[in-house]
């Protein structure tokens, strides 16, 4: 399930413990377990491309994340897009 909190109308809060919130046209920002990951995108309107090689390590982290931590969190993404209403896709 999903909310979008009222004071901050660009994100979108899971009850799964994540938060994804479209900062600008150019990024968005995952948050899970008090970490974020600056996520490049480009959205035109009600459509969203997220760009896979960004989603790689939290910041300010050197440490990339596991194969398995990617495909979750890229869905997690697509997910919580398409329930605010935007068509979105994944760039590789």
């Amino acid at each position: 399930m999903f909310r979008v909190p009222l004071l901050h109308r660009s994100s979108i809060i899971s009850d799964q413990g994540f938060t994804v919130t479209v900062v600008s046209r150019s990024k968005l920002e995952y948050r899970e377990n008090q970490r974020v990951m600056s996520i490049s995108i480009e959205q035109g309107g009600r459509h969203i491309d997220v760009f896979h090689s960004t989603i790689r390590r939290w910041d300010g982290e050197s440490l990339p994340i596991s194969n398995a931590d990617d495909r979750r969190i890229t869905e997690n993404i697509l997910a919580a897009l398409r329930w605010r209403g935007w068509t979105a896709n994944v760039v590789t």
